[in-house]
């Protein structure tokens, strides 16, 4: 699949901070994550996830799959093949304390094996 897209429109997509920290534990997790899973990685509300996450599937660079009532998201790898250069911006921006304290949280997250289980808890 090859995604059509003006690099200003890929540009602004980038241009907002919590879908570059979104794309970035997606890139990192490399598995799917729930809306709670990255509400609670990020610290961000739901709504404000839910927000960013529409706009990413929109637009191509994430793709969704519904599970029961939840909806987990993954990277679309399409566009790391379109847009090389992402695979290197990734890379970067570890540097960056927000990006580095996101990876640490997303770390701890995958070892205790909560992926998908917040929303679960959330019910109860």
């Amino acid at each position: 699949m090859v995604i059509d897209m003006e690099f200003t429109k890929l540009f602004k997509l980038l241009s907002d901070e919590t879908r570059i920290r979104i794309l970035n534990i997606l890139y990192r997790a490399e598995t799917s994550l729930c809306v709670c899973d990255i509400e609670n990685i990020l610290n961000i509300s739901q709504t404000k996830a839910s927000k960013h996450l529409l706009k990413l599937k929109d637009n191509g660079l994430i793709k969704t799959e519904k599970r029961a009532q939840w909806v987990f998201s993954h990277l679309n790898n399409d566009i790391l093949k379109e847009y090389k250069f992402l695979f290197y911006f990734f890379k970067q921006i570890t540097d960056e304390v927000v990006y580095a304290e996101d990876l640490k949280r997303l770390e701890k997250y995958l070892k205790n094996g909560d992926i998908g289980n917040r929303c679960k808890i959330d019910l109860e």
